[in-house]
C-alpha cells in the first residue's frame, strides 16, 4: 500500500447547505474522498475509507449502490460502468460537462438517499438499472447504456434533490 497524503480539505456549498470534503491521494495513484458536516468528520471518513481500501472510482452512485448490495469494488457492475465512463462518456463532445454535473450532484444525491426511510428500495431499484446498463456495456451497446444510466441519474436528481437536469 502506498504512502497517503491529504491533498485538500475544503468546505463545499451547494443547493442544500454546506459540508466538508477531505481528499487524499497515495503515491500509487489511488484517491479517497471523505465527507462530513465538520472538517474532523470529513477527515475521519477519509481515513476510514483508506483503511478499507474504498478508493474513489468516479462512479459515485454506482459505488454507493454496489456497496449497499455488499459487492466488492472490482465487481462486474462497477468495472463495466467505469468502462462506459472511460470509453464513451469522456469521448462525447459534452462528456466533460456531464461528468462535472455528475460529480457535483452525486455526493448530495447519495446523502439524500442514505438519509431516506426508503433507502433500501431506492438502492434496489438503482442496482437493477445499473445491471441493465452493465448488460448493454457488455454487449458493446455503449450509447444505449449511457442513455439508460443518465436517465436513471436524472430521475433520481428530480425525485431526491428536486433538480431537473432536463431544463
Amino acid at each position: 500500500m502506498g504512502s497517503w497524503k491529504r491533498e485538500q480539505l475544503e468546505e463545499e456549498w451547494g443547493f442544500f447547505g454546506h459540508s466538508w470534503k477531505s481528499r487524499w491521494k497515495d503515491d500509487e495513484g489511488h484517491q479517497v474522498t471523505g465527507r462530513g458536516s465538520t472538517p474532523e468528520e470529513a477527515e475521519k471518513d477519509a481515513l476510514k475509507r483508506i483503511e478499507k481500501h474504498e478508493y474513489d472510482s468516479g462512479c459515485l452512485v454506482t459505488t454507493a449502490c454496489v456497496r449497499w448490495a455488499g459487492l466488492p469494488d472490482d465487481c462486474r457492475e462497477l468495472t463495466l460502468m467505469r468502462h462506459l465512463r472511460e470509453e464513451h462518456v469522456r469521448r462525447r463532445p459534452d462528456g466533460a460537462r456531464i461528468l462535472e454535473i455528475y460529480a457535483a450532484l452525486a455526493p448530495r444525491l447519495i446523502d439524500r438517499i442514505e438519509a431516506s426511510p426508503d433507502a433500501d428500495a431506492v438502492w434496489a431499484r438503482t442496482l437493477a438499472a445499473v445491471r441493465r446498463a452493465a448488460d448493454l456495456v457488455e454487449a458493446g451497446r455503449l450509447p444505449e447504456a449511457f442513455a439508460m444510466a443518465w436517465a436513471e441519474f436524472r430521475r433520481l436528481c428530480r425525485e431526491r434533490l428536486g433538480i431537473d437536469l432536463d431544463s
